[in-house]
């Protein structure tokens, strides 16, 4: 239980924002960011000053425990702030917590597939000092995908976008074109007689941790000409009466 709560009370957790555009790329990528950090004063070594001692009042717990009614409660202790011990000549440096807080600043390297699993760094969270030892916790980091105008991020990590397309090239179908997320035009196959809504599946996503991708799912909208030509009204006529 101990190393338990050591563990989470040491632990920092933050997040950082990227576009699609950088996580798409299946290469590691590095940013630069900055976070709040609780570490042991340098000044009195993390005791809070000089002639410390273990408080009387809660017996180095931080809490007193007092019975109301039938009600037992648990409030910071009065006499030693919830420190736990009290001290003769407080530390001017820490104003005698043991602790400083330091804005950190650091190079992360975000690996492939990182928008689907936290990046973890050893040794770069709070130090926690537990029976006279120091106890340093981890970073964890998420990575959070910033809103992109064309692609939705689904719960499963696929991604959609809507692709208007000409209906007589979904009645007739053929090849289309699209920009992926990279920027990059691609394209593929349409049916004949493709639905408006009707969506295809690629595997063209973001990466994950092994290496393959997640789907993009193409949903069709259908556009209609502004204007048709005699010609073509004549056509649609003449296939709307074989129909």
């Amino acid at each position: 239980e101990i190393i338990l709560f050591v563990i989470i009370i040491s632990r920092i957790s933050v997040s950082i924002n990227m576009a699609f555009e950088d996580v798409y790329k299946k290469e590691t990528s590095t940013k630069t960011f900055k976070y709040n950090r609780k570490i042991k004063c340098d000044t009195c070594n993390g005791i809070g000053g000089e002639s410390a001692h273990v408080c009387s009042t809660c017996n180095g717990s931080g809490f007193q425990t007092f019975r109301q009614g039938f009600a037992i409660v648990q409030q910071t202790c009065m006499t030693c702030g919830g420190t736990g011990k009290h001290i003769s000549s407080p530390c001017n440096s820490c104003n005698s917590t043991g602790y400083k807080i330091v804005n950190e600043k650091i190079d992360v390297e975000i690996p492939i597939g990182s928008t689907f699993q936290p990046i973890i760094l050893n040794n770069k969270g709070h130090e926690i000092i537990i029976n006279g030892l120091t106890h340093v916790g981890d970073l964890i980091i998420q990575v959070n995908l910033l809103p992109h105008k064309d692609f939705k991020l689904d719960s499963s990590g696929n991604l959609h976008m809507e692709l208007k397309t000409n209906i007589f090239d979904c009645i007739l179908g053929g090849q289309v074109k699209f920009k992926g997320v990279d920027g990059v035009e691609r394209q593929f196959s349409l049916k004949q007689g493709t639905r408006d809504g009707e969506k295809f599946r690629l595997q063209l996503g973001l990466p994950l941790p092994n290496g393959e991708r997640t789907n993009l799912y193409v949903h069709i909208t259908h556009v209609f000409p502004e204007k048709l030509s005699e010609e073509q009204i004549n056509l649609l006529k003449k296939i709307n009466g074989t129909l």
